[in-house]
């Protein structure tokens, strides 16, 4: 009679791995679980509405392509050109403002935040680019505007 329990349990066990099932998740057997506070007049079957679907798969970065930002710097100064630097140096000064940025963006590093939060390192999926804003090809994207 000692041997019983020790059999049934055996039997639960195998039964329940025979059972067991694997298969390719098809769109029927997903389910949208939120995360967050559902805002009002959201459509819980709109995937779209989700702000996680837009997080870059790191698995498949070929899905989110590499997005340029295009930008250019504004340079403020006085009338008299003397409070602020010259105009040769910001030049070079943005330009490795500009390389600096990018760089951070490529080698994104994970947040410091308190013990216990694991957010994942995602990649940065953009980068800025200087752009001049007309077709003059003397325009570099840097501009200076002189006025007390």
């Amino acid at each position: 009679m000692k041997k019983w329990p020790f059999v049934l349990v055996l039997m639960l066990l195998l039964s329940a791995c025979s059972s067991s099932k694997k298969w390719f998740a098809t769109h029927n057997d997903l389910t949208i679980i939120p995360t967050q506070p559902i805002p009002r007049g959201a459509n819980l079957n709109d995937p779209c509405s989700d702000n996680c679907q837009y997080a870059p798969d790191p698995n498949h970065l070929d899905y989110t392509p590499v997005r340029t930002l295009k930008i250019c710097f504004h340079i403020m100064n006085s009338d008299d050109s003397t409070r602020n630097f010259k105009e040769a140096e910001a030049r070079v000064f943005l330009r490795d403002v500009l390389d600096c940025m990018n760089a951070n963006l490529r080698e994104n590093e994970k947040l410091r935040l308190p013990f216990g939060n694991n957010l994942p390192v995602l990649p940065v999926r953009y980068q800025y680019q200087l752009t001049a804003a007309t077709d003059n090809p003397d325009d570099d994207g840097i501009y200076f505007h002189y006025s007390d």
